[in-house]
């Protein structure tokens, strides 16, 4: 029984769409709507703060990101205290 009633619906559409060309365009627009509803809920979905998945992301991000700067502020110290006990052989005397 619901099967004909989607028929006739689809038949109904189509019929219009046959026949009136702004119908088709309004169709087509529908379509890109929903299609951007589904992007714009697929990107909420992915990048929203309030998602406790997106939160651990954004702080593992972070960490790693602090850890990467704070290695490579230690080798500069690191490599600036090793220097500076080296002699200085840049006075031009051997």
């Amino acid at each position: 029984m619901t099967y004909y009633v989607w028929l006739g619906l689809f038949a109904i559409l189509a019929y219009l769409i046959v026949t009136d060309a702004s119908v088709a365009k309004y169709v087509v627009l529908l379509g890109m709507e929903a299609r951007l509803n589904y992007e714009k809920l697929k990107w909420w979905v992915r990048y929203s703060p309030d998602n406790p998945i997106v939160r651990f992301q954004i702080k593992r991000n972070a960490d790693k990101l602090a850890r990467e700067l704070f290695d490579e502020y230690q080798n500069k110290i690191d490599s600036r205290s090793t220097t500076s006990q080296q002699p200085d052989n840049t006075s031009g005397k051997q």
